[in-house]
């Protein structure tokens, strides 16, 4: 099942969020039953794991889902800015807490002409 999501950055706070198909308005979007029971864990956790970091959630407007009947899960974050080396260093620790937490999860990195697995 495959998931995307804007991020709506709010002073220091950001969020999922979804537009109105009819108003266009933006609304905030903290589970999406629709999607798989690993998408909506991985939504709640994973937000609070990015906020600790500013390296990562820095610019990001975009994230998406894709998961897998056996349980693995890629998640993809989108960047307004290039990824750095430390960039990398960062979303690799971040992979690290989240195997941790018992996710089997690949992560990937892009922004404009790059991409980071």
């Amino acid at each position: 099942m495959r998931s995307e999501f804007r991020i709506w950055h709010e002073q220091d706070d950001f969020y999922h969020i979804m537009f109105d198909q009819n108003t266009r308005k933006p609304y905030r979007v903290d589970q999406f039953p629709i999607a798989s029971k690993l998408i909506n864990q991985m939504m709640q956790t994973l937000l609070p794991l990015l906020k600790q970091q500013e390296i990562l959630h820095k610019k990001l407007f975009q994230i998406d889902y894709l998961s897998t009947l056996s349980n693995q899960i890629i998640v993809s974050l989108l960047y307004h800015k290039p990824l750095t080396e430390g960039w990398q260093q960062a979303a690799e620790k971040l992979r690290g807490q989240l195997i941790e937490l018992g996710f089997d999860v690949q992560l990937i990195g892009r922004a404009s002409k790059q991409k980071f697995v």
